[in-house]
This record gives C-alpha cells, structure tokens and sequence, in this order.
C-alpha cells in the first residue's frame, strides 16, 4: 500500500513542470520572432548608414591661416599726438653760428635742414619760426641791443613752403644768445594754443649757451609747467662748451636733447623725427601683411569649398550608381527606399555645400573688410604724421 502512494505522487509532477518549459519556449518564440523585424523606417535608415559608409568623403581641412603679423610703428614723438599740433622752431642767430662746417656756415646748414624737417611734419600743422640774436653784433657795445632780440618770422600757420623758405634765409648770424628771452616770448606765441586739445612743440637749435643772463631752464619749466603744456627739445649744433645747461632746458621743458656734432649729425636728428621713409614703410608693411592675410583666407575657404563640393558629390553620384546596379540584380531593399535614402542624402550633401559656400563668402569678406580698414587706419596715420 505504501508503495502505490509514492509511484502515485512522482507520476503527478511530472507534467507539469513540461507544460511551464513548452509553455516558456513559445512566448520566447513569439518575442523573438516580433523583434527581428525592423519597421519601415528602421530600414531606410539602415540602408541610408550602409551607403555613407561604404562611400566615405575625405577631410577637406585645410590649415588654419596665420594672423598677420604686427607692423612696429616709427618713433616719430615721444608724446601721443592730439587733436590739433603746434610746432615752432627757435633758431640760434648769433655771430659764432656764421662759423664753416666742411665749407658751409653753420647757420646755411641749419637753415637747410629745418627747411627740409617742416616739410615732413602732420598735415595740418600749425608752423612757427623765432629766431634769436639776429640784432646787433657780437660786442660789448651792441649786447643790450642783441640780448633784447627776438623775433617770431613766420607765425604760426599752416606751412607754405615757399614763404617759410623766404623767413629763414633772410635771417643772418649777428649777436649774442638771449635764450631765455626766445623761450619767455615763445610761450607768448602759444598762448591760443591750450594744451588740451593741442600738441605744442619747439625745437631749440643753438650752437651755444645762454650769454645774455637770462635763465632759459627756468624759461623752459614756466612754458612746460604752464596750460599750454609745450615740450621743448634742445638740438645742441656743433657746440664747444659743456651741454649740462642745454641739457637742463630740455629737462624742465619735458623734452629731449640732442647733440649734434656736424653737419652729418644735424641731418639725421631732423630726420629721426617725422620721418615720411619710416611711416612709409610701416603704410607699407600694414599693406602686404593684411593683404596677404586676406588672399590666405580667400584661398583657404575656396580650396575647402571646392574640395567639399567634389568629395559630396562623388559621393551622390556613386551612391546613385550603387543604387541602381541593385534595383537591377533585384535588391528588394533598393527597390524599395532606394529612391528616397538617395534623396534624402542629395538634399543633404546639397546643403552642406551651400553652407560651406556661404561660410567661405562671409570669412572672406570679413578678411577683405579687415584689411581695408587696417590698410586705411595705417594710410591716415602715415598721412596724418608727415607731408610727403
């Protein structure tokens, strides 16, 4: 009896548990069977990824254009210029600048040489021209007479050329040397000229020190240190004696000495000083370095545009061709979305281009656009700091 019941009992479990396994399998099966087939949309953009892939474009990068590179400008002032600039020469015209320098007296050669420095200076500048000691002689007898000399030949103005040239070769060696007097009746001459809106300028050309008892250091700092704010440079022409007072001068007055030995060293000074070679050169150098900037650019952006426009549209044509040779050995996918995946990738590829051409336009127009203005900026400076 006992042996009956347990026979009973595993022949009872048995089933079942088969019916849950067959039971697992088919929902295993239908699951499965729902999942490997892909929608329609599935499709195309399968087929669409496979031909990208199997028809890849190139990189048509080309290397980043170099920014142009900075053009140093010419020291021609050591002072930023304002909105209106005054310039006035003071000219030494006492007896020893009739002394020879290589056959030439030293007046002759200042004289010269100024004439040719006002030619070169900004555009629109007012131009003055003083001169000292040009009265009376270099004696005892007509010292009071020459001490008190000074006199403004050209007042300030725009530069004519030929009237300024007239002024100062009219003025002859003659007297003593009343520097301090010059600079007492130059910051007269100034007076208009607030140091607000105004860059006021002299250039002190003496071959020699104060003779009359004036104090020119302290002439110097009352013209400096006053509203017109000058600064006044000291050119010290072939001069016997020590420069320490002439040096002073152009301290206090917030300028620069320069010493001049000869002929050859006057020259250069007034050269150094708005030279019309120097902004030239950097109008110049601006020109080919901004040019050649924004020709880089354009050639950059072109070789990338074209370079995208070949590498798409090889790419739409043989997509196409591989399309086709399908549909005929009977691609049921081809067939199907071929038409639509090929333009789908046309439409694309198209915008690409167009994007890509527009981009080009736009950075090379930008580039243009850049260099004209810095070309500009350069040529107004150039013209705005010498009169070529």
């Amino acid at each position: 009896m006992l042996l009956i019941i347990i026979l009973s009992g595993c022949t009872s479990e048995q089933p079942k548990e088969a019916s849950e396994e067959q039971d697992n399998s088919t929902v295993t099966q239908v699951n499965s069977e729902e999942a490997v087939e892909p929608t329609r949309e599935q499709k195309i953009e399968q087929l669409y990824q496979e031909l990208k892939e199997q028809y890849p474009v190139a990189d048509c990068s080309q290397n980043e254009v170099e920014e142009a590179a900075e053009c140093p400008k010419p020291d021609s002032l050591s002072t930023d210029l304002k909105e209106n600039i005054n310039i006035q020469i003071i000219l030494d015209s006492s007896k020893s600048m009739d002394q020879l320098i290589n056959g030439r007296s030293k007046m002759e050669i200042a004289q010269d040489e100024i004439s040719k420095f006002v030619a070169r200076f900004p555009k629109n500048t007012y131009v003055s021209f003083r001169v000292y000691g040009q009265e009376g002689a270099n004696d005892l007898e007509q010292k009071s007479l020459s001490c008190s000399s000074t006199e403004i030949v050209y007042s300030f103005q725009e530069l004519d050329q030929a009237k300024f040239n007239t002024a100062i070769q009219d003025t002859k060696p003659a007297g003593w040397t009343p520097i301090a007097k010059a600079l007492e009746e130059a910051k007269k001459d100034f007076a208009e000229f607030k140091g607000e809106n105004n860059t006021n300028i002299i250039y002190l050309v003496t071959d020699g020190l104060e003779t009359c008892g004036g104090d020119p250091a302290a002439a110097a700092a009352a013209l400096a240190d006053s509203d017109i704010e000058g600064v006044i440079n000291v050119i010290g022409f072939d001069v016997q004696e020590s420069t320490d007072s002439l040096k002073e001068i152009a301290k206090n007055g917030n300028g620069e000495y320069f010493d001049a030995k000869n002929d050859a060293a006057l020259k250069k000074i007034f050269e150094d000083n708005f030279n019309w070679y120097e902004w030239t050169t950097y109008y110049n150098c601006v020109w080919l370095n901004e040019t050649t900037y924004s020709n880089n650019v354009w050639l950059k952006e072109s070789l990338e545009a074209n370079c995208t426009w070949l590498e798409l549209t090889t790419q739409k044509n043989k997509i196409y061709a591989e399309i086709s040779n399908r549909k005929k050995n009977q691609d049921q996918e081809a067939i199907e979305f071929g038409e639509e995946v090929y333009q789908r990738i046309e439409q694309e590829n198209d915008a690409i281009i167009q994007e890509k051409r527009e981009k080009k336009d736009q950075l090379v127009e930008e580039s243009r656009q850049f260099r004209d203005k810095a070309v500009e900026n350069a040529r107004t400076e150039r013209d705005e700091r010498i009169n070529p």
